[in-house]
C-alpha cells in the first residue's frame, strides 16, 4: 500500500500543477472508502478547486461480468497480466463504501446508473 500511496501523491501533485494552468482533472483512484474520498475532497477545496463526485452505480454482477470478459482477453482494455478470481473480486467489493446522500450533496455528486 506504500507504493499505491506514493502513486496517489504523485497524481495529486500533477492535478495541482495542471489546475494552475486552468486544466481540470479527474482523479480516478477508485476511492472505495468514504474516508479516502473525504480526504481528497477536502484537499481539493483547500486548494480552491471545485469538487464533483461521479458515482458509477453498477450492480456487482454486472461488474463481475465485465471482469470475466477482461479475464478472457475480450475487453476493450484487455492488457491482461493476471486473472481476477471471483474470490479476489468479492474481497475488494466487500471493501466498497458507496456514497450516501449527504456525501453526494456535499460533493456535487452525479450518480450514473449502469448495467
Amino acid at each position: 500500500m506504500t507504493r499505491v500511496e506514493r502513486c496517489y501523491t504523485q497524481m495529486w501533485a500533477t492535478a495541482l500543477q495542471v489546475s494552475r494552468l486552468g486544466i481540470p482533472s479527474v482523479l480516478d483512484l477508485g476511492f472505495s472508502s468514504l474516508a479516502n474520498r473525504k480526504r481528497y475532497a477536502e484537499m481539493a477545496r483547500d486548494a480552491g478547486l471545485k469538487v464533483q463526485l461521479h458515482f458509477l452505480d453498477v450492480p456487482a454482477e454486472e461488474r463481475w461480468r465485465r471482469v470475466t470478459i477482461r479475464n478472457i482477453g475480450e475487453g476493450k482494455t484487455s492488457q491482461l497480466t493476471f486473472a481476477i478470481t471471483r474470490e479476489m473480486f468479492d474481497q475488494v467489493d466487500g471493501l466498497w463504501e458507496p456514497p450516501n446522500d449527504d456525501e453526494m450533496l456535499a460533493c456535487d455528486g452525479i450518480r450514473i446508473s449502469g448495467t
